[in-house]
C-alpha cells in the first residue's frame, strides 16, 4: 500500500515538471545565432511584428513603440519602426533612415533577420543603396508572415509621396514581404491607410559574446526533485 502509494506521487511530480519544461520552452522564441559572426562582432536585429496596424499617425513615437513591443519579447533593444511620415507633399517629417540610424553618415552594421540570415552586410550604405538578400519576414515569434508591411518609404530610405501620416483614408506605401528583395524592398503597393498592417522593426545595435553551453531549462531542478522523491520513497520502503 505504501509502495503503491509512493510511486505514485513520483509519478505526479514527474509530470508535473515535466509539463512545466515544455511550457517554459515554448514561452519565447530565441533567434538561430547570426550567420558568420564571431564574438565581439556587432550586428543589428530586423523582424516583422505579428501585429498590425493603420498609417494614419503621424506621430514617429507611436510606430515605434508599437514595434519596441513587440521586439523586446525576443531581445531587449531600443527597437525603431522602418517607416516614414508625413502629412502632405514630398517631404517627410521623418525618414526612416533617419529614425533608424541607417543613414549614409551612420555606422556600418550588418543587418540580420530572425532566421539569423543576412539582411544587409552594411546597415547605412547596402540597406538602402543595395537593398536586401534576405527577406524581412520572420515574426517575434518565429512565425513566417508573407504580405504587406507598412514603410512609407522609398527606395532610398527617405519619405515617399505615400508615406503613413497622410490624412485619414489616403493612401501609404507598403512592402511586400513575399516579394521585394534588392534595393526596391521598402516601396510597393500604395493601400489604404486606415487598413491595419504589421511595421518592419529593426534593433539598436548587438554584440556578440561567447556563450557557454546551457542545460535544458529546468532539467538541473527536475532531476534533483526526482532523485529526492525517489531517496524518500526507498527509505519509506526499507522500514
Amino acid at each position: 500500500m505504501i509502495q503503491t502509494f509512493c510511486l505514485r506521487i513520483v509519478s505526479i511530480i514527474a509530470v508535473t515538471l515535466i509539463v512545466g519544461m515544455a511550457s517554459n520552452a515554448q514561452a519565447s522564441f530565441v533567434p538561430p545565432t547570426p550567420e558568420g559572426l564571431n564574438p565581439g562582432d556587432q550586428y543589428r536585429w530586423v523582424f516583422v511584428t505579428s501585429g498590425a496596424t493603420d498609417g494614419q499617425s503621424n506621430d514617429i513615437d507611436y510606430y515605434n513603440n508599437f514595434v519596441d513591443d513587440f521586439g523586446d519579447t525576443v531581445v531587449n533593444s531600443d527597437w525603431k519602426a522602418i517607416v516614414s511620415i508625413g502629412t502632405q507633399g514630398n517631404v517627410a517629417n521623418v525618414n526612416a533612415k533617419d529614425n533608424t540610424g541607417t543613414n549614409l553618415s551612420d555606422s556600418n552594421i550588418p543587418i540580420f533577420n530572425f532566421a539569423g540570415q543576412l539582411v544587409s552586410a552594411n546597415d547605412s550604405v547596402n540597406m538602402w543603396q543595395a537593398g536586401v538578400s534576405n527577406a524581412i519576414t520572420i515574426d517575434e515569434s518565429g512565425v513566417t508572415y508573407d504580405g504587406l508591411v507598412w514603410t512609407g518609404t522609398n527606395d532610398w530610405g527617405s519619405g515617399s509621396a505615400f508615406k503613413l501620416g497622410r490624412p485619414p483614408f489616403w493612401t501609404s506605401t507598403t512592402s511586400d514581404t513575399s516579394a521585394d528583395l534588392g534595393n526596391y524592398w521598402a516601396p510597393g503597393t500604395a493601400v489604404n491607410n486606415a487598413t491595419a498592417l504589421p511595421l518592419y522593426g529593426i534593433s539598436s545595435v548587438q554584440t556578440m559574446s561567447p556563450v557557454a553551453p546551457i542545460p535544458e531549462p529546468g532539467s538541473f531542478s527536475v532531476w534533483s526533485l526526482l532523485g529526492l522523491a525517489v531517496f524518500h520513497v526507498s527509505r519509506r520502503l526499507k522500514k
